[in-house]
C-alpha cells in the first residue's frame, strides 16, 4: 500500500498569496533557543524535524516539540538521510554528524493538500498470489479427501471380490 499526497489548486482571487515552504539545518548539539532563531516567526503549519541517527532522539525531539502550539504542529522524524543540500556533491547529511534538517509546511499549504491511500501494483500483485495460495490449499484439502474416498472405494471392491 502506498501513500498518495497532493495539492488541490483553487482559483480564489480573494486568498492571500500562499506561504511557500521553507527549510534549514540545524546543529543538534546547540539547538535553537526559539522558532525565530532559524526564521519562523510566527509559523502556523507543520514543521518536521529530521534527526540524525547518531544523537539522542528524545531529547532533541523533545526540545522542537516544547515549541509546538495549536497554530504549529512539529513532527520530529528519526532520519538517516537528513538532507541538507548545502553546496556539497550529495543533498545529505553525513550520517554519523550532528546536523539535522527541518521543513516547514505553511498552513495554507497544508489546507490544500489531500493524502489518499492507494493499491499499488505489487499489493495488487501480492493479493493475487495470496489468493492463489489459499485456492491451491482448498485444492490440497479436496486432493487429500478425494485420495481418501479412492482409498475407501479400493478397500470396497476388494471386499466385493472376495466375497464373490
Amino acid at each position: 500500500m502506498s501513500f498518495l499526497f497532493r495539492t488541490r489548486h483553487h482559483n480564489d482571487s480573494n486568498k492571500t498569496e500562499a506561504t511557500p515552504p521553507s527549510a534549514g539545518l540545524f546543529d543538534c548539539k546547540s539547538l535553537p533557543r526559539n522558532l525565530e532563531e532559524i526564521g519562523l516567526k510566527s509559523s502556523r503549519g507543520l514543521l518536521m524535524v529530521f534527526v540524525p541517527p547518531e544523537v539522542e532522539f528524545r531529547q532533541v525531539s523533545n526540545h522542537w516539540q516544547s515549541f509546538s502550539n495549536p497554530a504549529l504542529k512539529i513532527l520530529s522524524i528519526s532520519s538517516s538521510g537528513t538532507l541538507c543540500n548545502q553546496g556539497r556533491s550529495s543533498m545529505y547529511c553525513p550520517a554519523d554528524g550532528i546536523h539535522g534538517s527541518w521543513l516547514c509546511l505553511p498552513e495554507n499549504l497544508v489546507a490544500q493538500t489531500q493524502i489518499g491511500k492507494l493499491s499499488t501494483a505489487a499489493n495488487a500483485e501480492r493479493n493475487n498470489i495470496v489468493a492463489s495460495l489459499s485456492h491451491l490449499q482448498e485444492l490440497a484439502s479436496g486432493m487429500d479427501a478425494m485420495e481418501g474416498a479412492i482409498t475407501q472405494l479400493k478397500q470396497l471392491q476388494q471386499l466385493t471380490t472376495q466375497t464373490r
